[in-house]
């Protein structure tokens, strides 16, 4: 089934048009000093998986019918809380006056707040973050069962994502290409015992603050770090989300993704 048909998908074509080559680079809210709370961390990586679902969602395909309905029912998912999360400051009374293209005004009566964003967006010119960083964000992760539920959501949208484009490359015989971020993904074994979980963030962690003690390039860094529940009992390839601050400009985040990890 052809996407055109979905209001889910309509809606995340909308916001992605609107925000090509607009989005600002990746940046701490906090000061190095500082310990991010739990909000802080959640917000960086909603506008991680945020930025690959408005990169990696088909512009055209052709979906199963199952497929079609979980795409679709997951968009509109997001969209609704994406509705709730726009940020009050930047849309006004837009919503009221704005008579927007035909595919926009069916996002009207279901998405009003993200309408109005996207009318916002129309107007200006600026670069904007997501949910996190300096100067103007879009949307706002709130606390409590909503953050949770947002983030829920663009968790499920984002793996089925990763999930379709895994396939369809397999399918045409192509090699799969790793979104545009550092990948680490090498096998865990513990020394004499492979196959044996191991508690691999501390692993990962603990090589990361090696690499920067041999560096020794005086700077304070920051790690924001992602684990599956599944982390002990779950398959080997589970995967840990991690922002680390660059050298030398602290203000920067640097996202990888670590798989496999090879240790001695």
């Amino acid at each position: 089934m052809l996407l055109t048909g979905s209001l889910g998908w309509i809606g995340i074509q909308a916001v992605k048009s609107r925000l090509i080559g607009r989005l600002a680079r990746f940046t701490r809210n906090t000061q190095p000093d500082s310990r991010p709370q739990k909000l802080q961390n959640d917000a960086a990586f909603f506008e991680a998986d945020l930025r690959y679902i408005l990169t990696a969602t088909p512009v055209g395909a052709d979906f199963s019918e199952h497929d079609y309905a979980d795409m679709d029912q997951m968009a509109q998912d997001l969209l609704a809380s994406l509705n709730d999360m726009v940020n009050g400051d930047l849309i006004g009374p837009l919503g009221a006056t704005w008579i927007g293209p035909h595919d926009i005004s069916l996002l009207r009566v279901k998405y009003p707040r993200l309408t109005s964003l996207i009318a916002f967006l129309d107007m200006s010119m600026d670069e904007f973050n997501l949910t996190t960083g300096s100067g103007s964000v879009l949307f706002i992760l709130p606390q409590g069962q909503a953050g949770s539920l947002a983030m829920e959501r663009i968790t499920n949208l984002k793996a089925f994502l990763q999930r379709f484009a895994a396939n369809t490359q397999k399918s045409q015989g192509l090699q799969i290409i790793s979104p545009p971020q550092t990948e680490l993904s090498e096998k865990v074994y513990t020394q004499g015992q492979p196959g044996v979980h191991v508690k691999r963030a501390s692993i990962v962690v603990n090589a990361i603050f090696k690499e920067f003690r041999q560096l020794s390039c005086g700077e304070a860094h920051e790690i924001k770090l992602r684990v599956s529940d599944e982390w002990q009992t779950g398959p080997f390839d589970t995967i840990l989300d991690i922002f680390v601050s660059c050298c030398p400009d602290g203000s920067i985040w640097q996202q990888a993704k670590c798989g496999f990890i090879l240790t001695d």
